[in-house]
């Protein structure tokens, strides 16, 4: 052991604390107590046996899958897009091309407007006396019928596709 120039020599059981003890030693292995009331399996069959033969059934499997394919519901196909001619096909839910959250917060604009605008619609005079008041509330109106139907359409289809021109 080597003395530091305090005085005190290093070793390692100078860090252990005195009451320090061992951790328990958990079992390796875990003792499974049997039951003499439990049932027992059936046992494996032998080499020599043979499974029963000429059990049939009544069903008849083809006739009652193409009923289920005939009157079911046809699968509708995931949406994909090519990225080049010669068709690579990739998922487009999952290329990050359509965040699902941007139709949510679109329609939320388009409504928000729609309100501004018709706040500002109802505080034009009931008596439209001139003809730059009557020109604002076809205006008015106008943004307000269209801002409707882009609404509209927005909500009514999940997947919109816009073409580059």
């Amino acid at each position: 052991m080597a003395m530091d120039p305090t005085g005190f020599s290093e070793s390692i059981y100078n860090l252990i604390p005195r009451d320090w003890k061992e951790p328990p030693q958990h079992p390796r292995y875990v003792e499974k107590i049997f039951d003499r009331n439990e049932p027992k399996k059936p046992p494996v069959p032998l080499r020599t046996d043979h499974p029963v033969m000429g059990i049939q059934s009544e069903k008849n499997f083809i006739n009652t899958n193409a009923a289920d394919v005939i009157m079911g519901v046809a699968k509708k196909p995931k949406p994909i897009y090519v990225d080049k001619r010669t068709g690579d096909k990739h998922d487009l839910e999952t290329s990050g091309l359509i965040p699902k959250y941007i139709n949510k917060k679109v329609a939320l604009g388009l409504k928000k407007n729609w309100e501004e605008v018709h706040k500002e619609f109802q505080s034009l005079s009931v008596f439209i006396d001139s003809i730059p008041k009557r020109m604002r509330k076809q205006k008015l109106e106008g943004e307000m019928k269209q801002l409707e139907h882009d609404i509209g359409v927005i909500e009514k289809h999940k997947i919109i596709y816009i073409a580059n021109k």
